[in-house]
């Protein structure tokens, strides 16, 4: 008989993928939770204290993927998981992750970061 070889079907190798997104995704809104905490105990009267809306968009990010990676999990659990959902929650996933990577490459690369200019930038690309 034939050893199996792991695939990416395999429960292990699936459960541990979302495991490991799944902590990063709850790393994530933590840290930026505890950011929001720490900055609203700054001087109220600064407006310019507070999350941004790269901020914002990166906890909208972390809880997309996770609600994507718990209906992965419940598709493989009920045997409805195919290869094109799978693929399609992925690449949704990647896409709004680069997206927030570009955004940071570009917020990085300006001091002064203007939402207006950020707007005009992406729109222009």
């Amino acid at each position: 008989m034939a050893a199996q070889t792991p695939t990416l079907w395999n429960p292990k190798v699936l459960i541990s993928f979302w495991t490991f997104q799944t902590v990063s995704a709850l790393v994530i809104i933590g840290l930026l939770a505890w950011a929001a905490v720490v900055l609203s105990q700054q001087d109220p009267s600064d407006v310019s204290v507070g999350l941004g809306p790269i901020d914002i968009y990166t906890i909208f990010i972390s809880s997309l993927s996770i609600i994507l990676m718990i209906a992965e999990a419940v598709m493989y659990k009920k045997k409805q998981l195919r290869p094109a959902s799978y693929l399609t929650t992925n690449v949704v996933k990647t896409t709004f992750w680069t997206v927030l990577l570009i955004l940071e490459i570009i917020v990085t690369a300006f001091a002064s970061f203007n939402f207006i200019a950020l707007v005009i930038i992406i729109v222009t690309l």
